[in-house]
Parts: C-alpha cells; sequence; structure tokens
C-alpha cells in the first residue's frame, strides 16, 4: 500500500474536528469523532503493512514494534517532557502530585486507565490536565501490541470472519453493560470499547485486494457513502450519545469506505495541499494542542470551564503550529530515520530529562507548597465524603442535639460552628458530601454524569443522616445552590414538612462564590496580582430557601452573604480567605465567625437553647 495523499488529508479532518470540539464544543458537538477517524486509519493501514510483509515472509514483530516506537515516541516524550517543566510553573504545588500521576502513566501509555478514574471535585478538572488527549495514544500503542499477533496466527481466509465476529462480540457485550448499567465513563476511555473502530479499518484492508475496491466505477459511490455516513455521525451524536459503541459504527464504516475508495472527487479534495500539509503535522499538531488549551484553562482558574476569547484562540492557533512544526522538524521527522544506534543517543536526551523532571515533580511540590489551610478545607475533614461523624463546639455538652449536614459549603463552615460551638458552649455533630447533601429524594436522573461520582457518594450517606436528623433538635444545612437540580429543593422542602414539632430547620444562605479561583490567579496565599475578582451572590438559591422558610413551619435562615470580610475578597487584609472560586478556607470561616456571631446569637442561638 502506497503512500496516498487524500489519507493525509483525512488525518488533517481528523484533526481539525478535534481541535474545534476542544476549543469549543459547542460549535462542533460531535468533534470527538476526529479520534475515531484517527483510529479507523490506523486499523487500515497497519493492517495493510503486515500482511504485506507476512505474505513476503519479512514481517518480524520486534521490527514491528520498533518501527512504531520510532513513529510516535520521540515526539511524543519531547511533549511530555516539555509539560512537565511547564507544569511546574503553571500548576499550584498541591496539583503537582496529579501532574505527576498523569505524566507517569502518559509516559507507560497508560493514562487511559488513570483518566478513565474521573475528576476529582477539587484541584485540576479533566479539562485543565494537559495529558488528558494521550488517553487516545495510549489506546493506540495498546492495540499495535495486540494486533500482530491477530494477524499471524490466523489465516487471510479466516482472519474476516474473526474481526466481524470480534467486532459484533464486542459490541454486543458493551451495548448488554450499556442497557443493564446505564453509560459508564470508563467505557469512554477503554481499550476494548475501542477495538471494533480499529478492526472495520482492518477488515476493509483484509477483504479488499491492497485495501482498494477493483472496480473504478464503484469509487465514486463508494466514498459518497461513506461522506453521507460520516456526515450522518457528525450531525447527530454529541458529548451526551451513549458513546463508543454502536453509535460509533456508522461513521467508522463511513470512514472505511472512503479508504478504500481512490480517484474520486472526494479523494481529490483530501488531496489538496492545504489538508495534506496539515495531514503530514497532525501527529504534532494533536500532541500540542491539547496541552496549550488546558495550561490556559487551569490558569484562568474557572470552575466551570473557561470560554476562549477570540485573542486566545489566536495565541492557541500560532502557538499549535509553532510548536508542531518544530516538534515535526526536529524532533518527529529527524529521529525515526537512522540506525538504532543513533535513535537510542538521540531519544535517551530525551527520555533522560523526561525522567528526571518527573521524578522532580514530587519534591518540588512539597518545597513551594502553600500552607494546607489556604488551600484546602482543612478542618474535621474526616466527616465529609466518608461515615464518619465529627463532633464540633463544646466537648462538655455530651449530648449534641444540632446536625450540620450538606455539600462542599457546609464542610468549609465547620470551623465556624466549632468556634460558636465553644463560646456558647453548645457541640454539633456533622456529616458532609460533595456537590450534594445527603438527603432523600435527589434523582439520579436529574445529575449530569460528571456529577454522579459525587452523587452516589451523597446517597452512600443517606441512612445515617436520616439517623442524625431523626435524633436532632436542631437541623443546619448548608449548600452553596439550593436550586440547581429541582429534586434537592424538593428533598430540602420534604425536609421542612416533615419536621416533629420540636424540630428546627436552619438554612445558609451561603457566602459569595469568585469569578475566578484566586490562588491560581494569585499563585500563593500572599496577594501578588491585581487582578479584580467578581463576586456572585446566591441570589436565586436565596429566594427559593426562603419561599420553602414561608411556607412551612419551624424553618428559619441565616445569611452569611452579606458580612464585610467579602468586600476585598478573596483577601483580607492581603491574605486569601478562599481556597478556591467557590469556598472560604479555614482563616475565612474564623474571620466570619468573629463577625457573625453576634448574629447567631441573637437569631439562631435561641433555636439551639429552647
Amino acid at each position: 500500500m502506497g503512500y496516498r495523499n487524500d489519507i493525509q488529508g483525512l488525518r488533517a479532518i481528523a484533526f481539525l474536528l478535534v481541535f474545534i470540539f476542544h476549543l469549543n464544543s459547542n460549535w462542533l458537538p460531535s468533534g470527538f469523532l476526529g479520534v475515531d477517524i484517527f483510529f479507523v486509519i490506523s486499523g487500515y493501514l497497519i493492517t495493510g503493512i503486515i500482511l504485506k510483509k507476512k505474505e513476503k515472509h519479512k514481517f518480524s514483530i520486534l521490527e514491528f514494534y520498533e518501527g512504531r516506537l520510532k513513529r510516535i515516541a520521540p515526539a511524543y516524550y519531547f511533549l511530555l517532557l516539555v509539560v512537565a517543566v511547564v507544569g511546574f510553573f503553571i500548576y499550584l504545588p498541591m496539583d503537582l502530585p496529579l501532574l505527576r500521576r498523569s505524566l507517569i502513566t502518559a509516559g507507560m501509555f497508560v493514562s487511559n486507565f488513570f483518566f478513565a478514574g474521573g475528576d476529582s471535585y477539587f484541584g485540576a478538572k479533566q479539562a485543565e490536565n494537559p495529558l488528558l488527549h494521550t488517553w487516545s495514544l495510549g489506546i493506540e500503542m495498546q492495540f499495535y501490541f495486540l494486533l500482530p499477533f491477530i494477524l499471524i496466527f490466523f489465516n487471510k481466509k479466516t482472519l474476516p470472519y474473526l474481526l466481524i465476529a470480534l467486532i459484533l462480540g464486542i459490541l454486543g457485550y458493551y451495548q448488554y453493560r450499556y442497557l443493564i448499567f446505564g453509560q459508564e465513563t470508563g467505557t469512554y476511555y477503554s481499550l476494548i470499547a475501542r477495538i471494533p473502530e480499529f478492526l472495520i479499518g482492518s477488515l476493509f484492508s483484509i477483504i479488499l485486494v491492497n485495501g482498494q475496491l477493483q472496480n473504478k466505477r464503484l469509487f465514486l459511490p463508494s466514498a459518497i457513502l461513506g461522506f453521507i455516513l460520516l456526515l450522518y455521525g457528525l450531525i447527530t451524536l454529541n458529548e451526551e450519545s451513549v458513546f463508543p459503541g454502536i453509535n460509533s459504527i456508522i461513521p467508522c464504516i463511513g470512514i472505511g469506505l472512503i479508504l478504500i475508495s481512490n480517484e474520486n472527487i472526494i479523494s481529490k479534495f483530501l488531496s489538496n495541499r492545504l489538508l495534506v500539509y496539515l495531514g503530514t503535522l497532525s501527529y504534532s499538531l494533536y500532541l500540542w494542542h491539547w496541552p496549550i488549551m488546558a495550561f490556559l484553562r487551569y490558569r484562568e482558574g474557572v470552575f466551570e470551564g473557561h470560554q476562549f476569547n477570540l485573542q486566545e484562540i489566536f495565541m492557541i492557533i500560532v502557538l499549535t503550529f509553532i510548536l508542531s512544526w518544530v516538534s515535526y522538524t526536529l524532533i518527529e521527522n529527524k529521529l525515526r530515520t537512522g540506525n538504532n544506534k543513533s535513535f537510542i543517543l538521540k531519544f535517551s536526551a530525551i527520555i533522560l530529562p523526561f525522567g528526571i523532571a518527573t521524578y522532580s515533580l514530587h519534591g518540588l511540590s512539597k518545597k513551594f507548597e502553600t500552607p494546607f489551610e489556604y488551600t484546602h478545607a482543612s478542618f474535621a475533614i474526616e466527616s465529609h465524603n466518608r461515615d464518619n461523624v465529627s463532633f464540633l463546639g463544646d466537648r462538655t455538652d455530651k449530648h449534641p442535639h444540632v446536625f450540620l449536614l450538606g455539600n462542599s459549603h457546609a464542610n468549609s463552615l465547620k470551623p465556624l460552628f466549632h468556634l460558636l460551638g465553644n463560646k456558647f458552649h453548645f457541640s454539633l455533630q456533622t456529616l458532609t458530601s460533595d456537590s450534594f447533601p445527603a438527603l432523600e429524594g435527589i434523582k439520579k436522573s436529574e445529575i449530569p454524569e460528571r456529577e454522579l461520582v459525587y452523587y452516589n457518594y451523597s446517597r452512600s450517606l443517606v441512612p445515617h443522616t436520616k439517623q442524625l436528623i431523626d435524633s436532632s433538635d436542631v437541623i443546619i444545612i448548608s449548600a452553596d445552590s439550593f436550586d440547581e437540580y429541582h429534586s434537592v429543593t424538593s428533598a430540602v422542602d420534604s425536609l421542612a414538612k416533615s419536621l416533629k414539632p420540636h424540630q428546627k430547620l436552619v438554612l445558609i444562605n451561603s457566602y459569595p462564590i469568585m469569578d475566578r479561583n484566586p490562588v491560581r490567579i494569585n499563585h500563593g496565599y500572599v496577594k501578588n496580582s491585581n487582578y479584580k475578582f467578581r463576586l456572585h451572590a446566591n441570589e436565586h438559591s436565596f429566594r427559593t430557601i426562603d419561599s420553602i422558610a414561608r411556607v412551612n413551619k419551624n424553618v428559619y435562615i441565616w445569611d452569611i452573604s452579606k458580612a464585610s470580610i467579602y468586600n476585598d475578597a478573596p483577601y483580607y487584609r492581603d491574605t486569601l480567605i478562599y481556597y478556591d472560586d467557590r469556598h472560604i478556607n479555614r482563616r475565612g470561616a474564623e474571620l466570619l465567625e468573629k463577625e457573625m456571631e453576634k448574629e447567631f446569637e441573637k437569631e439562631i442561638l435561641p433555636l439551639i437553647k429552647k
């Protein structure tokens, strides 16, 4: 199978789809299909290469692995080295261990397993991880390891039936899992779930002579049908689609049909100079585009993700192209030629510094670490996301009848209640969870997939939370929003309606949130940035809990959102009182106690002391 310009053009299309999707998924919701195009092309080309050498009795597994390593590893490890160095200056010390784990798993080509675990609630999100895109390269290398054994041990007549059986078997298995368990995040990063996409390319390569239709009259109809199938996938799929699986097969077959059809209007379009040039750079373009975007997102410190402006988009395009050209010209193109000794010497100049830089991140993260209490919730955290109750306040009060629950906002207020309890001689119990208060009635169907892990944490705490509610006289709930999900509002309202005559429910209207993560913007806990932070009050949430309090007896609101300590937020006397854009730190909670204690004594303490 000779060099084909149209395949290079198809690679360019695949990259552009991914690139646009990563810039803004709203512009091209199905742009993730670009990765699947790469997978089909890989299966098609590599299968053809192996079978051709096998027929001539010249195929060697070791030579095959050597060729793949020379092709992929130099530019890849150069990228990892640069990410390790740049990451040290951009990432916060507390996030460097996460970067280090990402580098290690990416370096072993198993990052797909690492990223299948999903986001952590705090710290760097996956969209801010500069190595998230390496999951696809991990899968590709894992497939390259397996494919030769399939092609060697089965003859060419048997192979099509075997590949069809594998494709159908894997698709059937994952469709069954979807029907029984629903969509699973880990499936997206699964090698096995992606194997049908590679094998579709392999199948087209095997069943046709040299992977091409022999009847030229079929070239155009086949290419048009392939284009329609690909277009169908681009129009109908989005991030909410069940994917990969059956939904990935139609566009993948479309790519296969385009690959086997030469000399037609579509192949001529794909063979234009610009697309061929971009296709030649596509591997390096894919390597570099995502880290640039991820570092920008991380540095901006926006909780819900950052939408790039025109200036940033222009910078991303320019940097991606420059770095890709340098990587292709000086690394990728240079190192894959020459003898093994020359390759080892040149490659060592990349991989050894990469290893040293990755290893060093652990020590550097400790050396430059910001004090924990400024960057995390650091008080009574043993009762957060774990079925383990913390006791706050006056320890001489052996019979606590106050219970604090809620999400991470409740967790951040534990120092405040501990100080209030000591000052006014009462104790309280607390059990909190990320994102959702552990109340009955919050519906899984409302929760987006990215939040399901936190939803499940909260569900595991519901039975114990219910016991604590039943045994308490005063129940206090704090959350950043009581109205984000309808069933959360309903759950709080249901609790209010089910109160016993002696029980009181206090709903806290929480502190405002920031437009940016101040720790990342400031890069430390003492003010050294002139960025003007914008505060967002919880007005919608306040109206929600106010409506609940108006129609239910024994329901009270404590509004802590108007305190003066937020006047210069996220700082107080040039020191941070927020540990990210949505949570006050321990110092902030202690300052809040000093300001709010008189209001607490007047409005809430009488409920506790009755």
